[in-house]
């Protein structure tokens, strides 16, 4: 089995020392446990553990043992302060390293392949994906809303679901066909955009939400007496996209590329990921109707301008920062303000303040709600770039319940476990949804009661309307195979 390999950071804190009296000290303890699954290789040593970095931060080390434990170490670590200033103290970091071997393969669980059945089952449509189905309706109710988002975490599923088969062996072939239908969909959202609009048809990353005509499209089957979708709703033009809609693709497409395994659909996410990328660039990041009219919905992209670029840099190796621009009072800008302002610590630690509150994006003088929604979207925009580090992620991620951004910021990088949950919590999250699947009937305890935990990480625990209404699951699935590749198979 190969090795693997495991990294913890930990921090102590002393206080300044009084002008008149002694240097303060501080010892604390600490235990850093390698998953279950993995075996500890100690390797002649007593404890096996490897020092990759330690900072004193001014700080005098007295004391730094350590101690065998199952399965782990024990590290008890004491400092002084002999400094007067600052006053507020200083802090020492050291970062250690464990090596193990897995004991354990990965694999798509028996009730991985339950919730999978269910999922293409009962909502997937040819690439399209339904936001719930509601059986309580004589004939029963689909639901299509912000479906393309929906599309874009179900590549994100796939794609790592083909990463977990191509590692142990599996048919992916099913898998990657999935994925096919998904992108071969987008390019149809995009191609009837325009006439949507009264335009010629053109594939240039203006797209449609959906273009489900109602309960008798012929990608239903007949399955349902009523539909709802947002094609329907055409004098509210709810069917144009968003830049919510945009991210939610782009996610899928960087998955593609980086777990599924295969060149062909790489190539073609990457030419997706192009035009969508392009359609928000040429309209300077406020998304545009044919007519140069606005977007009814999320027009305005310009405080995540650089992180769209990011991830389309991610996705397809190109870099277009400096053909990049956004357009404030008439005058185009390039992106090197909103790309500071993500680069800056402060900015996490301003954000980890606000969650849930209002932030204002300095350089547009616009003022963002941070909800649930919009706290998604950046995180899963961060978790594949070198924006922030993972301790600034994780800070903020771990405050709403976003396991999914911290794994995959874990995956792309090879960096530390996460430092706030181990493999036993997304094990407990994950058995908390029953057999049957994500429900809004659900008590909001179970964490599945929303129509995609991800959308909703800050609002857990909180009731949903408690209706009839069956939602998608693919939250889950993709939850399952960032586990399985985090703390299984790496």
């Amino acid at each position: 089995m190969p090795r693997q390999s495991f990294r913890q950071r930990f921090e102590v804190h002393v206080p300044a020392r009084n002008p008149i009296g002694s240097s303060p000290s501080q010892e604390e303890t600490f235990r850093f446990v390698i998953p279950d699954g993995v075996q500890i290789l100690r390797d002649g040593s007593n404890t096996g553990v490897t020092v990759v970095d330690v900072n004193y931060g001014g700080l005098t080390e007295r004391r730094r043992e350590f101690r065998q434990i199952d399965n782990g170490v024990e590290l008890v670590w004491k400092l002084a302060n002999g400094e007067v200033f600052p006053v507020t103290g200083r802090d020492a970091r050291i970062e250690i390293e464990l090596q193990g071997e897995s004991t354990q393969s990965m694999s798509l669980s028996p009730k991985y392949q339950t919730l999978r059945q269910r999922f293409f089952d009962r909502f997937f449509f040819d690439g399209l994906v339904a936001e719930y189905i509601d059986p309580s309706v004589q004939g029963g109710r689909v639901k299509f809303a912000d479906q393309t988002i929906y599309m874009g975490q179900a590549l994100m599923a796939m794609a790592t679901e083909a990463a977990i088969l191509n590692a142990t062996g599996g048919d992916a072939a099913d898998t990657l066909q999935r994925i096919h239908s998904i992108l071969d969909a987008v390019n149809q959202l995009d191609e009837a955009a325009e006439p949507y609009f009264g335009e010629n048809a053109a594939l240039n990353g203006f797209f449609l939400r959906d273009n489900v005509t109602g309960p008798q499209d012929p990608r239903l089957g007949n399955r349902f007496a009523a539909c709802d979708s947002d094609f329907q709703n055409s004098a509210d033009e709810n069917a144009s996209p968003s830049g919510d809609q945009i991210f939610g693709l782009l996610y899928g497409l960087s998955t593609v590329v980086h777990f599924a395994g295969d060149d062909a659909l790489s190539t073609q996410a990457k030419e997706v990921s192009s035009r969508l990328f392009d359609y928000a660039r040429r309209n300077r990041f406020t998304l545009r109707l044919p007519n140069g009219d606005d977007t009814r919905r999320g027009s305005d992209m310009r405080w995540l301008a650089s992180l769209l670029h990011g991830l389309n840099k991610d996705t397809t190796g190109d870099d277009l920062f400096d053909q990049s621009e956004i357009e404030l009072f008439g005058q185009h800008l390039p992106l090197t303000g909103v790309a500071a302002l993500w680069d800056d610590p402060a900015t996490a630690r301003q954000i980890e303040n606000l969650a849930g509150r209002e932030f204002t994006i300095p350089i547009i003088g616009e003022t963002v709600e941070l909800n649930s929604f919009a706290l998604h979207i950046m995180l899963t925009a961060l978790a594949p770039t070198d924006v922030w580090s993972q301790e600034e992620l994780e800070r903020v991620a771990q405050k709403v319940n976003h396991h999914m951004s911290i794994l995959l910021y874990f995956l792309r990088h090879s960096g530390r476990l996460p430092q706030f949950f181990g493999k036993d919590i997304i094990d407990q999250i994950l058995d908390s949804c029953p057999d049957t699947g994500p429900a809004k009937s659900l008590s909001p305890d179970t964490g599945w009661n929303k129509d995609n935990r991800w959308i909703r990480s800050a609002n857990l625990g909180e009731p949903s309307n408690g209706g009839p209404e069956e939602c998608n699951g693919i939250d889950w699935l993709l939850l399952h195979n960032l586990n399985q590749l985090v703390f299984v198979g790496r």
